[in-house]
């Protein structure tokens, strides 16, 4: 029985539906993937896109909204897979302050507020080795790992 209940969130969780992002969701607010240090502005973004990270590599994601849903390849130089994996929507906005600093004269520094989506971990995450092996995967709802395999 618990094979079968695991079995039918790996499939739900896992499914993606086939759907460009909105183009009438004029969402402001950035989307963090804390995974790639990346913050994006929904409003700069493609539905598919390609963004250079550490090193030579490079991560393509492909967006289903505004809220962070998406599936992503992370790739090396070679552009061999490193993981790839889904994240489901947000929960809800997260808040983080930062300073603005106006370096114009008169200079000021005043506390701000960044609104985000931080998407969440969801279905089956797979990590590749050098010769393009699965050695790990994971399965996830929601932010919570359901188990290694």
């Amino acid at each position: 029985m618990n094979k079968l209940i695991l079995s039918f969130l790996v499939l739900y969780t896992s499914s993606i539906t086939l759907i460009s992002a909105q183009s009438n969701c004029y969402c402001s607010n950035l989307i963090k993937i804390p995974e790639f240090n990346l913050y994006l502005n929904w409003l700069n973004i493609n539905n598919d896109t390609i963004i250079k990270i550490s090193g030579n590599k490079e991560v393509r994601l492909h967006f289903f909204s505004c809220q962070g849903d998406n599936y992503f390849q992370e790739l090396d130089s070679n552009h061999k897979k490193i993981m790839e994996g889904t994240f489901c929507k947000s929960l809800d906005t997260l808040k983080e302050y930062f300073i603005a600093i106006n370096p114009s004269d008169p200079y000021d520094e005043k506390t701000e507020i960044m609104k985000y989506f931080e998407p969440l971990k969801s279905g089956i995450w797979l990590y590749y080795n050098e010769k393009q092996e699965i050695y790990k995967k994971e399965i996830w709802y929601q932010g919570v790992k359901l188990s290694n395999f």
